[in-house]
């Protein structure tokens, strides 16, 4: 049986690295969102809601009618776009 020799390991050499320059600081956070943000954003967020809805109604029915769910998505769309 031949007799394995262990490998010696190499001296690593250890290279001073130079000083890290400070991290800037983060920006301060910006101001809270102003109220006329707020009623740009309602009737936006509202619209979503009724769409949402339309769709979780719409679409369970057309499935059951083994009708494809991407024509619920449709059909909502089109009542929804009618009414506003």
């Amino acid at each position: 049986m031949p007799v394995v020799q262990p490998r010696l390991a190499r001296a690593r050499r250890v290279v001073a690295l130079p000083p890290r320059a400070p991290t800037p600081r983060p920006a301060p956070c910006p101001p809270a969102a102003s109220p006329a943000a707020a009623d740009v954003l309602l009737p936006l967020g509202l619209d979503f809601l009724t769409f949402l809805a339309a769709t979780v109604l719409v679409v369970p029915v057309f499935k059951s009618a083994k009708v494809s769910p991407v024509l619920g998505f449709l059909f909502s769309g089109l009542v929804l776009g009618q009414l506003g």
